[in-house]
């Protein structure tokens, strides 16, 4: 009886950082997501980075569990690189989705605008 409480016990402790790395890393995704859909050059992470921990320290000042939250931001993975493989990640399914959406259809359309450009060229 007393193993079962002390295993649960080590079982949260060990269970408890995946959790906290697994949300840094989903938090790295929709920064990373944010900066894609924006157009931002992908260095801004460790900006957005820097940016969290300056608030944080006033925001979260008075919270008992403050130190637990400026962790958590700490861990945030948002260099240029991460941001760079995060995007591309993102990039691959998004792109696996619509191939393997056109492999399902039986039918589609395709539709084409001709537009001219600024030196008047015809465009397709």
């Amino acid at each position: 009886m007393c193993f079962d409480i002390l295993f649960e016990k080590e079982q949260t402790m060990f269970s408890r950082p995946a959790k906290h790395s697994k949300a840094a890393t989903i938090a790295s995704f929709q920064i990373s997501h944010i900066l894609a859909k924006h157009n931002k050059p992908f260095e801004d992470g460790s900006v957005v980075k820097e940016a969290f921990i300056e608030v944080g320290n006033t925001l979260f000042r008075d919270f008992k569990n403050e130190t637990e939250i400026m962790s958590a931001i700490r861990e945030l993975q948002l260099s240029r690189p991460t941001v760079t493989r995060r995007i591309e990640v993102m990039s691959q399914e998004m792109a696996d989705k619509v191939k393997h959406d056109i492999m399902e259809c039986t039918y589609f359309s395709l539709q084409f605008d001709k537009s001219t450009d600024m030196t008047d060229t015809a465009q397709l």
